[in-house]
């Protein structure tokens, strides 16, 4: 398995703009169920097979709904995991038992249990491999209770926040931990996103591991937008990813990139098969996916 050609994006439908918060209100004013569902609808016929998303408040709110749509339904799924908004001020001021204790609190007495049994719960928060485990536990079974559609969950991407701290601190081996234990315990593709494509290579290359089997997401864009440390950078760093498990994010740039511009750009980077672009705007979205979908690289269904 492996992810997408093209995959819809969930941050305009939730109010994330990577510029400007004034302009992201504004969106959301407007965003409500019938719309999204609309947005679903466009882009499946424009060619999307994908989404990707994080459970955040407004994401949680809207899914039960879409599981009623046929488009949802028909859609591969890409969550990503844990949902920074809600647990990262708990992980920096409290470490992986801090992070935890507050995902224990969107669960039910069911899934604490269960947690619990594996060992004592304070065996777990001090253990961070454990600790690393019970988390993803605790995470999927909120992906496959919101979702509906547990067969259709192909990746799960760690958020960026979470892998690059890890690559800054040289924790390879928990991110390899989070890999086997999604791959083993749930048979899905394991993901990683990152803002800093050239130090994950590193950092796998140093301990002599292979990227081989775990998708990538990462920004990709003609002016080098999230690219770190820089766009040439990041360009040679796909030559050291192994397999066409590469998905492109913020190729638009956050709308500074004319679509044509992001098409040719990516149209020379045949390691990148998989595309993730969002949009709040209907004619926005058909055109985008129109004209992504001429990447003659991209992965088809």
């Amino acid at each position: 398995m492996r992810p997408d050609g093209l995959i819809l994006g969930a941050n305009p439908l939730s109010g994330v703009d990577h510029f400007l918060q004034g302009r992201a209100r504004e969106r959301a004013a407007h965003i409500d169920d019938e719309f999204v569902k609309r947005v679903f609808k466009v882009a499946y016929r424009a060619g999307a097979r994908g989404f990707t998303y994080s459970l955040g408040p407004s994401m949680s709110r809207i899914l039960p709904e879409l599981v009623e749509s046929p488009e949802f339904r028909a859609f591969h799924l890409y969550p990503l995991v844990p949902n920074l908004g809600r647990y990262h001020d708990d992980w920096l001021g409290g470490g992986t038992a801090g992070l935890l204790d507050s995902i224990m609190k969107d669960v039910s007495w069911t899934s604490k249990a269960s947690a619990l049994v594996r060992g004592g719960w304070s065996y777990v928060t001090k253990n961070p491999r454990q600790a690393l485990r019970a988390g993803i536990k605790i995470e999927m079974e909120n992906i496959y209770q919101t979702s509906g559609v547990r067969q259709n969950v192909v990746a799960v991407y760690l958020h960026e926040f979470y892998t690059d701290t890890c690559l800054s601190l040289g924790i390879v081996d928990l991110l390899l931990e989070y890999c086997d234990y999604l791959r083993d315990s749930y048979h899905v593709l394991p993901g990683l996103q990152t803002r800093n494509l050239p130090l994950l290579v590193r950092r796998f290359q140093e301990t002599k591991h292979s990227l081989d089997g775990i998708a990538v997401m990462t920004p990709l864009n003609p002016v080098g937008f999230q690219m770190t440390p820089t766009q040439s950078a990041c360009e040679a760093a796909l030559d050291f990813i192994d397999g066409p498990l590469v998905t492109a994010i913020s190729v638009l740039a956050g709308g500074r990139v004319p679509v044509r511009d992001a098409r040719a750009y990516l149209d020379r980077l045949p390691k990148v098969q998989s595309v993730a672009v969002g949009g709040s705007n209907i004619s926005h979205i058909i055109e985008s996916f129109a004209e992504l979908a001429k990447i003659q690289h991209l992965h088809r269904n």
